[in-house]
C-alpha cells in the first residue's frame, strides 16, 4: 500500500505523526477526520497506465496529500515542506520491512500546493498530488 509506505516515510522524516492501529497522531490514510485541527491525509487516487510496455513490472500510482491547519502560513509551509521532501524522491525502498515498496521516482504534479480554501470549521487546506513510479512485479510481468 503506497499511501501507508509514504505515511511511514514522512513519519520517519518527522513531518507527520503516524500512529497505526490506535488513536492519536496527525497523519491519516484515505480519510481526513474532523480532528485534530492540524492534520495530513494521504490518499490513493488511482494512477496512470502502467509505465512502458505491458510486460514491464512498473506501475504509476498517484497519491493525494492534503494538509489542513488552523493557521494559513503554517499550513502552507507544512505542505511545502512535504512537497520538498517527496518531490524527486527516487531509488529508495520505502518501509523496507513490512511493505518493501521500491520507489523508482516520486514526482509532484503540482509545483506549489493548491489552496483548497477554508473548511466548515474555518481551517485552511492545501493539496498536492504525486505520481509514484514503483516496481510492481507480478506473475505476468518481469
Amino acid at each position: 500500500m503506497i499511501a501507508l509506505a509514504l505515511a511511514r516515510y514522512l513519519s520517519t522524516q518527522s513531518l507527520v505523526t503516524l500512529v497505526e492501529g490506535a488513536a492519536g497522531g496527525d497523519a491519516f490514510l484515505e480519510v481526513m477526520p474532523s480532528s485534530p485541527n492540524n492534520a495530513v491525509s494521504i490518499k490513493t487516487t488511482g494512477g496512470n497506465m502502467p509505465i512502458g510496455s505491458d510486460h514491464l513490472g512498473y506501475d504509476e500510482p498517484t497519491i493525494s496529500v492534503t494538509v489542513r491547519g488552523s493557521a494559513l502560513r503554517a499550513t502552507h509551509d507544512r505542505a511545502r515542506t512535504i512537497y520538498a521532501k517527496l518531490q524527486n524522491l527516487h531509488d529508495v525502498t520505502l518501509d523496507p520491512g513490512d511493505l518493501a515498496i521500491y520507489l523508482h521516482r516520486c514526482t509532484s504534479l503540482n509545483s506549489e500546493p493548491a489552496y483548497l480554501g477554508l473548511d466548515d470549521q474555518g481551517r485552511y487546506g492545501y493539496v498536492l498530488t504525486f505520481a509514484c513510479h514503483v516496481r510492481a512485479v507480478t506473475v505476468n510481468r518481469v
